[in-house]
């Protein structure tokens, strides 16, 4: 995230734990550049995002939705 993050527009957050990974992004559009990147990336190693585990979430307006 170092050489990502003074790229972005607003900001952003990496939560690690074991193999998974949470990011979080205060603009959306970075959001999906950086999903769109990273599994390009990801495949240049072999790798690939789990499918059923990688998607975005919209945590704006959670009060609306009863959260």
């Amino acid at each position: 995230m170092k050489v990502v993050e003074p790229r972005l527009r607003g900001r952003s957050l990496i939560v690690r734990f074991a193999d998974d990974v949470i990011l979080g992004f205060e603009n959306k559009a970075e959001a999906e550049k950086v999903l769109l990147v990273l599994a390009r990336r990801f495949e240049k190693y072999g790798l690939a995002l789990h499918p059923e585990k990688t998607r975005l979430l919209d945590f704006a307006n959670q009060e609306s939705r009863g959260w």
